[in-house]
């Protein structure tokens, strides 16, 4: 079958892809077997059932695209395994009205670790954040009876009820306390299979 839109021709030992209008749209470099493609290309691999392989060192920080990381991408975490894998952090804003809750569906199954609670108001008697699996509670209810910028960690995490599954609800739920301080909840897991 002819290739209408695609010609080639060997430039200094190198075979450069041309379109139609004669831009340049791959260059093959046949002595360090290395393919260029132009700024602003896309690979697309969707369809491939291959692996693509990089060298060590050929992403480097400048091609990565600033503030574009998330864990989408996170590996799970097996216990004992012998190469780490990374936190996920979860920032939910407690701005809800006092006893009502703020979700977050998961999109991947997640243990939390930990978290943390920032007053962003003074808070009041009775005021309490409890970060929970659905409707059942994962840690205490955390006092917010506290300063402005006052930090405060959970005091227990139920290990019962820690994993979240792909899919499911994480839920913030603030207690109905005289001043129902707003509050930054930071929630910290990983990723578990």
């Amino acid at each position: 079958m002819p290739v209408a839109n695609v010609k080639t021709r060997w430039v200094g030992g190198d075979l450069v892809f041309y379109d139609k209008a004669e831009n340049i749209i791959a260059t093959w470099d046949g002595t360090n077997r290395k393919l260029t493609l132009p700024a602003g290309s896309v690979l697309d691999l969707s369809a491939a059932t291959g692996i693509l392989s990089l060298a060590a060192g050929e992403v480097a920080l400048a091609d990565l695209v600033a503030a574009s990381l998330d864990g989408t991408i996170a590996k799970v975490v097996a216990a004992s395994n012998v190469i780490g894998g990374l936190l996920v952090v979860h920032h939910v804003l407690a701005d809800q009205a006092g006893g009502a809750d703020k979700n977050v569906v998961l999109t991947h199954k997640t243990r939390v670790l930990d978290v943390i609670v920032v007053n962003k108001a003074v808070g009041g008697a009775a005021d309490t954040i409890t970060v929970k699996n659905g409707a059942t509670a994962i840690t205490d209810a955390i006092d917010t009876n506290k300063a402005d910028k006052t930090v405060t960690r959970a005091g227990t995490i139920d290990d019962a009820q820690d994993t979240i599954a792909a899919g499911g609800t994480l839920r913030v739920t603030k207690g109905d306390g005289a001043n129902d301080a707003n509050c930054d909840v930071y929630v910290l897991g990983m990723r578990v299979a």
